[in-house]
């Protein structure tokens, strides 16, 4: 009888530990849902706010002195929709998100006074939309840091800017090493080039920055902050005035899905987003190539699509299918106003291109090269 009653009290015992253990184990389960949902709501890894939710406006502290740019201030963290794409939709009242929410499942007052404020009105902020007239001047920045072999495919990029992109000015940023040979001398004659002198930056928020590339990123958003403008690599080929995107506080391109690549930048002075996206640097990376470049910009930009144009057409010749501008088949790039050459991977090719080659180049890209230095796409008889 003794060890049956031992029997029953160490049960009763289990019993008790197997609940405690199930009450612990789902507050731990709802503790990690409030994790992953607060992750989700301010991005995995900027600006983790208090959890005030909807209401109040986040002022983000600006990059720059207070007293050349406006704090930028924004809502709208709570991306529950759409969230993997930055693309433009339209905005979506709170009365719809409290019903959506009813349809799964989820009614409680928690979620009405989440979405109680601006019921009546879009609470979710669809994408940037164009200003009336043009906003961003139609300048270009260059970049680069160190001794440059100034080559014939770094002349076609600054005489697309001017020929086709309608440049009124092109702004070179260099250190105190400046270019040299033939191209350079005709790029200097025949441009409205000025050029910018100072030190590639080596610290950012205190910080060691030695790698060159990430030296250049840092520089191009400092120059469109201070002056606006637009920045492309010298790998870029400009096909048309920008007329459209002048009239977007800011505008990139998706690189890839997870990338906005950081190539082709159009954007005003003293842009909302590219003070985040200068801000970010305060967890600058040096370890990894692209995680401060092109990763970032694209969390910034899921978090506030309010202050981003995205475009489409900057990368739609990926570095995979970009061989096709080199084919004889032509290529319809009507609706592109850039293209990049994807120079890391076609360098011995880009390097060597000489206004004698590009005569009888038989492709896509040897018609806009001859558009640019001959001011003709027709191919020269041999």
């Amino acid at each position: 009888q003794s060890t049956w009653g031992c029997q029953i009290q160490i049960i009763r015992d289990m019993n008790r530990l197997t609940r405690r253990l199930y009450k612990f184990t789902v507050v731990v389960a709802w503790l990690m849902i409030l994790q992953l949902f607060l992750f989700y709501l301010y991005d995995d890894e900027f600006y983790v706010i208090p959890f005030t939710i909807a209401q109040y406006v986040t002022s983000i502290p600006s990059v720059l002195t207070p007293s050349l740019y406006d704090r930028p201030t924004f809502v709208n963290k709570l991306d529950l929709f759409n969230h993997s794409s930055v693309q433009c939709h339209e905005s979506m009242p709170a009365s719809r998100i409290v019903d959506t929410l009813a349809n799964w499942g989820i009614t409680s007052d928690w979620t009405a006074r989440i979405f109680s404020t601006n019921r009546d009105e879009g609470w979710f902020t669809g994408c940037l939309k164009p200003e009336a007239y043009e906003i961003v001047p139609n300048e270009w920045h260059y970049v680069y840091f160190g001794k440059l072999n100034f080559t014939f495919s770094h002349l076609l990029s600054m005489l697309s800017a001017h020929k086709l992109g309608g440049a009124e000015t092109i702004y070179f940023h260099i250190n105190d090493t400046q270019p040299s040979g033939e191209y350079w001398n005709q790029a200097r004659a025949h441009l409205p080039l000025f050029i910018v002198h100072h030190a590639a930056p080596t610290t950012v928020f205190g910080q060691k920055v030695e790698i060159p590339e990430h030296q250049s990123d840092i520089s191009r958003l400092e120059a469109l902050l201070l002056d606006g403008g637009i920045y492309t690599d010298f790998d870029v080929i400009t096909l048309r005035r920008p007329t459209e995107l002048l009239r977007y506080e800011t505008t990139m391109g998706r690189d890839k899905s997870d990338c906005l690549g950081n190539g082709i930048i159009v954007a005003k002075q003293s842009s909302a987003f590219l003070q985040l996206y200068l801000e970010s640097y305060r967890r600058y990376k040096p370890k990894c190539w692209s995680c401060n470049s092109v990763l970032t910009p694209n969390r910034i930009a899921r978090a506030n699509r309010q202050l981003i144009n995205i475009d489409t057409t900057f990368y739609a010749l990926t570095a995979e299918n970009s061989y096709k501008l080199y084919s004889p088949t032509p290529i319809d790039l009507s609706n592109s106003t850039f293209i990049h050459l994807w120079s890391r991977f076609y360098s011995n090719y880009i390097n060597n291109i000489s206004p004698e080659l590009i005569k009888t180049m038989n492709s896509s890209l040897g018609a806009v090269f001859r558009t640019i230095y001959y001011g003709s796409p027709q191919l020269w008889d041999t």
